[in-house]
């Protein structure tokens, strides 16, 4: 839980669900903790354009952990993501 920025980032049955809940913070190269190394692939954002959204970032775009095995991505304001681990 991230109180500064109203956002909320755990994992569940091996995704990474991300809700930002503030109103005008879009907050670009936002870190997040994962479970394992490797490669992250969005699977779900609310800001996709089929859900009504601006489309600002792309489904299956690519986030790789580092070596403290965090990913970084684009926390886009009023919106919920979702990422999973590719094989």
């Amino acid at each position: 839980v991230d109180v500064r920025n109203k956002t909320l980032a755990f994992e569940k049955a091996g995704l990474i669900f991300v809700f930002n809940f503030h109103p005008m913070a879009a907050i670009p190269d936002y870190k997040i903790p994962v479970p394992k190394h490797g490669k992250y692939v969005s699977i779900l954002s609310s800001d996709d354009t089929a859900f009504g959204g601006f489309g600002r970032t792309a489904a299956g775009s690519e986030h790789f952990s580092d070596e403290a095995q965090y990913i970084s991505f684009y926390n886009l304001n009023r919106t919920a993501q979702v990422f999973a681990l590719a094989d």
